[in-house]
């Protein structure tokens, strides 16, 4: 897929929606930039899946690279934590 960009005063483009979504990019997302013979080259930087609490759940953020994490760990930290906020209330 080809699109024609262009680079504002500030030196920003804008990454089509089309190719954003196809490449999962969203704000925040980080790209490496290099010159390759004279083009101009971005490559997605993988995220690393991040465990975070969103709504009294754990989700995992970010791009999954490999195995499925092992979240039991953490699991069991979540049900400690909140089995102990539970009998602080009581």
């Amino acid at each position: 897929m080809e699109e024609k960009v262009s680079i504002d005063r500030a030196g920003r483009l804008v990454v089509p929606k089309a190719i954003r979504v196809r490449l999962g990019l969203r704000e925040g997302s980080q790209l490496l930039a290099r010159e390759d013979r004279g083009r101009l080259v971005l490559e997605p930087i993988a995220e690393e899946a991040v465990p975070v609490e969103v709504d009294g759940l754990l989700v995992i953020r970010g791009r999954l690279v490999g195995e499925i994490p092992d979240h039991r760990e953490l699991r069991d930290q979540r049900i400690t934590t909140l089995s102990a906020a539970g009998r602080r209330r009581q």
